[in-house]
This record gives C-alpha cells, sequence and structure tokens, in this order.
C-alpha cells in the first residue's frame, strides 16, 4: 500500500503526514474524542490553527486477525473521497491528510463545538431534530445508492453537529461481489439500495422509539409495530396522531422481510418529506 501512495495516488488537496507529524497534530494523542468501529478519535489541531479530527485505525495484540481488514479499508476510504459524487456530499467528511507510518491515520476537516454520537434517549432531540436526521440519512443512501456503492456502518458510526446534520465518520465497502461495484449489474444494485431501504427504517424506528436496536436480525419487526396498536412512536415526543401512524406505516414498508416489496429510495425520501411536512 505504501508504493501505492508513493506512485502518486491523487488524493486532492489531503497530504501525506508523518507519525511526528500526527503526534504534533494531536498533542501526543491527550485529547480523545471517543471510539469508533475501527479505533478511535482525536481532536487535533494544524500548524495554522484549524481544529480537526484524527481517526486511528487501532491493531489490538494479540487478536490481530480482527484487524486484518484495517490496511484495505483505510486505503479505501481515501479512494472514495477522491469520487466526485461523494466529494459533493455534505454527510462524508474532507481529508486534510492521512498517515501509514507506525500508524494508519486519517485527519478530517471535522469541528463541533459538541461533539456526539446519536443521542436517541437525549429529551432535548425532539421529533423535528429527529426527522432532519432521518431525512439526511435518506439522502445519504440515495447519494449511496447512485454511486452503486454498498458500504457497512452501525449507529455509532454516526455523528451530529449541533445543527443535527449527520456525518459518516467510519464504514468498510462490502467487497463480497468484488472490489468495487462500478460495474454492477441492475439487480445487484436494486439489491443494495434495498438493504440500504432496510437499514432506514431500522434507523427511523431507533429514533422515533428513543432507542437503539435491541432484537434479533430475524425478527418480524412490522409484526412489532402491529402490536403496538400502529405506532411505534416513544410517548414522550411531541407528535400527532395522523403523522405518527404514517411515519410507523412507513417504516413497515421500510422493514419488509421480503426486500421485493420495499419501495425505492426516491419513494421513501418523497413519503418522508410528506409526513415531516404535514406533522
Amino acid at each position: 500500500m505504501q508504493g501505492t501512495f508513493k506512485k502518486g495516488l491523487n488524493v486532492g488537496d489531503a497530504k501525506i503526514l508523518s507519525h511526528g507529524d500526527l503526534e504534533r497534530i494531536t498533542n501526543n494523542f491527550s485529547d480523545p474524542l471517543g471510539r469508533v468501529g475501527c479505533g478511535s478519535l482525536f481532536r487535533g489541531f494544524m500548524n495554522d490553527g484549524k481544529e480537526v479530527t484524527v481517526k486511528t485505525w487501532d491493531f489490538m495484540f494479540p487478536a490481530v486477525y480482527h484487524c486484518v481488514g484495517y490496511p484495505r479499508n483505510f486505503h479505501d476510504e481515501i479512494v472514495l473521497m477522491e469520487r466526485s459524487g461523494l466529494k459533493s456530499c455534505p454527510f462524508f467528511l474532507k481529508l486534510i491528510g492521512f498517515c501509514f507510518e507506525k500508524k494508519l491515520a486519517i485527519v478530517y476537516d471535522l469541528k463541533f463545538k459538541r461533539s456526539f454520537w446519536l443521542p436517541f434517549g437525549w429529551a432535548e432531540f425532539g421529533w423535528k431534530e429527529r426527522m432532519r436526521v432521518a431525512t439526511n440519512y435518506a439522502l445519504l443512501l440515495k447519494t449511496l445508492t447512485m454511486e452503486k456503492l454498498d458500504l457497512v456502518w452501525s449507529s455509532g458510526d454516526i455523528m451530529i453537529d449541533e445543527e443535527y446534520n449527520i456525518k459518516l465518520i467510519h464504514y468498510v465497502i462490502n467487497h463480497s461481489k468484488g472490489e468495487t461495484c462500478d460495474d454492477a449489474s441492475v439487480s445487484d444494485v436494486m439489491e443494495i439500495e434495498k438493504g440500504y431501504i432496510f437499514e432506514f427504517g431500522i434507523l427511523l424506528l431507533e429514533l422515533i422509539m428513543k432507542r437503539k436496536r435491541a432484537w434479533h436480525a430475524s425478527y418480524q419487526l412490522s409484526s412489532y409495530i402491529k402490536e403496538k396498536g400502529g405506532s411505534a412512536v416513544h410517548e414522550t415526543l411531541e407528535v400527532d396522531a395522523v403523522t405518527s401512524t404514517e411515519i410507523s406505516k412507513l417504516i413497515e414498508t421500510c422493514v419488509c422481510m421480503e426486500s421485493a416489496q420495499r419501495p425505492d429510495i426516491e419513494s421513501v425520501i418523497s413519503e418522508l418529506k410528506r409526513i415531516v411536512g404535514s406533522g
């Protein structure tokens, strides 16, 4: 991989950084922000005083077999960020630099006055804010579908700022269909989209229930919503009965176990905007 970068991989304005640069930027990794799937996040500052976020891939010994995909994931993320469709997507982060000397790390142009992950149970995280997150999430999935990208992440890899704009700070490419999905067939792209629709339904359900998923993957979520009387909205969220029922129905269609019966992403976005606009 080092040879790949030295041969002149086009990474735009992102700079190749040394481990010494990382130590200086993060003040010897003294201000941790939290953890994501691959490792850790740190607050840092560039020479001009610009605040940034540094993500590292942490290799754990002796269980190194958990880390065999880290170099590939590190490479994938840098390459993906050069795609024009992702560069213009507000839900991805701009790369300032990256390091592969002693430590795998990426430096992002990312500053939050208050950084936090999706706060499902927070009282101040109200209905309007939750629907903003849901809408942004759907628009992110639309971008990935258009780019024919099959990415995998968890809700813990999504950060939001004070205006409740989402940022996807960690993900990996699903390589089950090959190196990329650029040459994917229509049916392959549809399969990717239907998978995203299911994930959208799950996140939307988490948002309106005010809790993270705690059910088995095979659990019939549509049956669960019916058991709740047609609405899964938490009683403390201020939303009228019609909107509550309609948002629950949208979730039902998205988490249908028969993928062919799930709507496409354009239909989901259109219906979500209609519901939110009326709520």
